[in-house]
């Protein structure tokens, strides 16, 4: 292959990196967006009974990034893998610390992402969300 059809090659891959980037996140945000609408009964009654609505935004946001950390984890000696599958004569591990930051970067966008529709699903009020939930 000659140096034109490696550019090519990397701007495409480029962009299929960024589409699945920004659907990653437009996936995160409606996970947690319907999580939040799934949880409105337990989280008023746990508000009823004194959790704070940034308590239950925690809660939520924690239980979208447990998943997303052991997925990160698992991910990279997967694409490691796959990588060396498909092209047996490089290494492709990086450096030690780029593994821990992608880690620790996973976490703290899905956190991130997780609490705007945490934080509004927590913030309507406890008697009439179990109000509604009896009729």
């Amino acid at each position: 292959m000659d140096e034109f059809e490696l550019d090519a090659a990397n701007q495409v891959l480029l962009v299929i990196t960024l589409m699945l980037v920004a659907l990653a996140a437009v996936n995160t945000i409606v996970i947690t967006w319907t999580t939040a609408l799934d949880a409105r009964h337990s989280s008023a009654l746990a508000r009823a009974l004194g959790v704070t609505p940034r308590e239950v935004s925690a809660g939520l946001s924690a239980a979208q990034v447990l998943p997303a950390l052991t997925g990160a984890v698992l991910g990279i000696p997967g694409g490691i893998g796959l990588y060396m599958a498909v092209v047996p004569d490089e290494n492709p591990v990086p450096p030690l610390w780029w593994l821990f930051a992608v880690v620790a970067g996973t976490a703290l966008v899905v956190a991130a992402l997780t609490t705007v529709p945490a934080r509004l699903g927590a913030r309507h009020p406890v008697a009439e969300l179990l109000r509604a939930e009896l009729a």
